[in-house]
């Protein structure tokens, strides 16, 4: 545990425990609510000043506190546990307040599983200037304990990049493959809509009264009265006008056959005007085809027929408002490249993929629950490839920078159709503590350019020398004060309760 590491290297209690701490709010969900939680418990710092407390009177403040983030002291195993009280106990007794922002930092840290550091977590010029430089020192230093910051920094990085190895990323696989698995799902999706529209358009064909004349000069009186009515006459598209004048004149016979053909052709002509923009001839068409369904039939066969029929219209209907809902189900359904799918329907940023397109995308998917996950490893793999810049895990350099970056350009709407409210915070911590980690605010210090590490450490080789030991004073130099304060400072940092725990 972290607790553990803390004390490993040498933290004592309230290192060990400001470590386990992060695991305390490990379960908070939102910085929010951890915010909520600090506020409490500074509050009830203040209140208890001076007063002497018995642990089950903290663990009753402490979860009342808690509770509304949906935590408890029982979350706790019992030797953390104890440690909680016991701070929280010595606290009370001096009234000192605690920071919220460094514990929601602390939280992060725990929710990734990496280990903080008092600059980290205060983000301190001071104190982040110290930890790099030591950092710096100790990759060039003899001494171990001193190299364990630099390792323990990267180690940091590899356990942001196994977060989202974990989640999904380390799995996804290439885009081509990718993109034919979710179309093969898609289309699977709407294949019972497809075989159940033309199911009922083949029992409309196979009806007695397919061939049932309507009566043309109604349809004909009922079309151009209510053209007539809207003054939408001259909007009517001329492929629709077309037919409309050989239906009156008698060139194209009006039955219960010649009414869906129709009624199809009108539709397409209505859809290529709204398509073009031209409003008011989709509307001008709608009329006709209203026109159309409205027209008396002469049998009852013919009745039957035409009802059969506006059943499959309606199916027929339901079926392109799920496709047009849904732009990657019409590619799909039109075979369209697989290796730009994903980027195309889910990553990208034009009308082909907006939240509400993504989202219908998802929905589609849900049965499929390995087109579904695979859609989810893609979007993590997107972000991982962004942080990484393409390279290998252990060869890359986590860049919180892009990485957030590609966060935000899907946005939580998006994140939201594929990954749950826990899933998304987990996506954003990994990016807040890479910033931590990488974060060197004006008024930092960090020698940048190795030379202040680099000298030191050839001063540490010379000091170590035989030569240099049976100089005068040079037992003194074997142990420079430069690097025994290293070393304190090194400890020093690995408290990040420190920082949490103010005056």
């Amino acid at each position: 545990t972290l607790g553990e590491y803390a004390k490993e290297t040498g933290g004592g209690p309230a290192s060990q425990f400001s470590a386990a701490l992060a695991g305390t709010f490990l379960g908070a969900g939102s910085a929010m609510g951890v915010r909520k939680a600090a506020d409490g418990l500074t509050a009830m710092v203040k209140n208890l000043k001076g007063q002497k407390l018995k642990t089950v009177d903290v663990n009753l403040r402490i979860n009342s506190v808690l509770n509304e983030s949906g935590l408890s002291v029982s979350d706790l195993p019992t030797v953390d546990r104890a440690q909680l009280v016991k701070e929280m106990q010595d606290a009370a007794k001096t009234g000192r307040s605690v920071d919220p922002k460094v514990l929601q930092r602390l939280a992060e840290y725990g929710r990734v599983g990496a280990t903080p550091t008092k600059g980290t977590v205060s983000l301190d010029p001071a104190q982040i200037t110290k930890e790099k430089n030591i950092a710096k020192f100790g990759a060039m230093s003899q001494d171990d304990s001193l190299a364990s910051m630099a390792r323990m920094q990267r180690d940091n990085e590899l356990k942001l990049i196994q977060n989202l190895n974990d989640m999904g990323a380390g799995q996804a696989k290439d885009p081509l493959k990718a993109g034919e698995n979710i179309m093969t799902a898609l289309k699977a999706v709407d294949k019972p809509r497809s075989v159940t529209v033309t199911a009922a358009y083949q029992a409309v064909r196979d009806a007695a009264g397919r061939y049932a004349p309507l009566d043309a000069p109604a349809f004909s009186k009922l079309a151009n009265d209510s053209l007539d009515e809207q003054m939408l006459g001259s909007a009517l598209p001329a492929q629709a006008k077309n037919l409309l004048n050989q239906v009156s004149s008698g060139e194209i016979p009006l039955n219960v056959n010649t009414m869906s053909q129709l009624d199809k052709r009108l539709s397409g002509i209505a859809r290529d005007a709204v398509s073009s923009g031209n409003k008011e001839g989709a509307l001008a068409v709608s009329q006709i085809r209203t026109a159309l369904h409205d027209t008396p039939i002469e049998s009852e066969a013919g009745n039957t027929a035409r009802s059969m029929y506006e059943v499959a219209r309606s199916l027929a209907k339901k079926r392109f408002a799920a496709i047009d809902k849904n732009p990657a189900m019409k590619a799909a359904l039109d075979e369209e490249a697989p290796d730009k799918f994903v980027q195309t329907y889910i990553l990208g940023s034009t009308k082909k993929s907006t939240a509400k397109s993504v989202q219908s995308l998802a929905d589609d998917l849900m049965d499929d629950a390995d087109a579904f996950n695979e859609a989810r490893m893609q979007i993590l793999h997107h972000l991982k490839n962004k942080a990484l810049g393409g390279k290998m895990d252990d060869a890359a350099n986590f860049s919180p920078t892009n990485y957030i970056r590609a966060v935000n350009n899907i946005g939580d709407r998006k994140l939201s159709a594929f990954f749950s409210t826990d899933e998304i915070t987990d996506i954003k911590t990994i990016g807040n503590v890479a910033q931590y980690e990488k974060f060197q605010p004006t008024g930092s210090a960090v020698n940048n350019s190795n030379t202040a590490s680099a000298f030191a450490g050839l001063l540490e080789r010379i000091a170590g020398s035989k030569i240099l030991s049976r100089l005068p004073l040079g037992n003194q130099l074997t142990e420079p004060a430069a690097q025994a304060s290293m070393q304190i400072q090194a400890k020093d940092a690995m408290n990040p309760l420190g920082a949490a725990i103010v005056e």
